[in-house]
């Protein structure tokens, strides 16, 4: 006998794979919930339970859980990013929430091709644009609103400020300096 399987023969283990993927979320929550309560102290388990609040998309709540611990930590920059990331998820921007220090944030704009020209004016070797990124963005900042691909993108498409060498193709490890 010849039994041929359809696609739609196995739909149900999609939906059990849902199921079971729901309830494995449910359980972190609960689980890194727990952690976090029974560790006060310790950032890093609030910030592993505020990263499964965000996942689960339970934005208001992260950035109910996240206000105090700002507050107590502002200094160290806690709680930026989550908080950040979870107004995104509400429809807000940065500009939405009450700050104790504005954090600084950058944004793919003018002012980013600013500080890029500024940095490169004072160095005096050539940089690639990773190492561009790197320099000013990981190390400078409290959030970035775009990754190193994106960077090197808006680079390419803004270079009348910039003199940039190699293969396009690699944009990343092209090296970059400012135009006189």
């Amino acid at each position: 006998m010849n039994q041929e399987n359809t696609t739609s023969d196995f739909d149900y283990l999609e939906d059990d794979d849902s199921y079971t993927k729901a309830q494995y979320l449910i359980g972190l929550e609960e689980i890194r919930k727990d952690i976090a309560n029974k560790n006060p102290d310790d950032l890093d388990a609030q910030a592993s339970y505020g990263d499964v609040l965000i996942f689960n998309k339970k934005f208001q709540e992260a950035i109910d859980f996240f206000y105090p611990l700002y507050q107590k930590n502002y200094e160290e920059g806690f709680g930026i990013g989550h908080i950040i990331d979870s107004l995104k998820g509400l429809g807000k921007t940065e500009k939405d929430f009450n700050w104790i220090i504005p954090p600084k944030i950058y944004h793919l704009d003018n002012v980013t091709l600013d500080l890029c020209t500024k940095i490169l004016h004072s160095q005096k070797k050539v940089v690639t644009i990773s190492a561009l990124y790197d320099e000013i963005f990981l190390y400078q900042s409290d959030y970035i609103t775009f990754n190193e691909q994106e960077f090197s993108k808006f680079i390419l498409q803004n270079n009348d400020s910039f003199i940039l060498i190699g293969d396009r193709s690699n944009p990343l490890e092209m090296e970059i300096k400012a135009k006189l």
